[in-house]
């Protein structure tokens, strides 16, 4: 199963650096909200139906994409600028990661209310 979900929810082609650079900020910023909210859906499925396992590797995937939103700032500023339209819900922890200072606390936000969920403070 773990081997399923980290080629289904791992690193999509869409933000992989070879196309990162082909692609337009616009395009790259909608491809790392579909990515993050799929994550995000799987470390929800996971959560309630699977192992420790296979949650922690969806979750070092979320922080993974964190960094390298974090890393785009061009495509990060489309995604301040639009998210709404783009599909970043406030108090989301995509909105957290978009808030955050840096990669490393963006990386921590991006799993944020996961931990909180399972009683783990920050």
């Amino acid at each position: 199963m773990v081997s399923e979900i980290k080629e289904r929810a791992g690193m999509p082609q869409s933000y992989k650096p070879a196309e990162r650079q082909q692609a337009d900020p616009a395009t790259r910023a909608q491809n790392y909200v579909q990515a993050f909210h799929s994550l995000e859906h799987d470390h929800e499925r996971l959560d309630r139906y699977q192992s420790r396992d296979e949650r922690k590797v969806v979750e070092g995937q979320l922080q993974a994409l964190a960094g390298t939103i974090k890393a785009d700032s061009v495509a990060e500023g489309v995604m301040k600028a639009h998210g709404r339209e783009m599909g970043v819900e406030r108090s989301s922890n995509l909105e957290r990661v978009l808030q955050a200072q840096d990669a490393r606390e963006a990386q921590r936000q991006s799993t944020c209310e996961v931990q909180r969920s399972r009683g783990y403070s920050r």
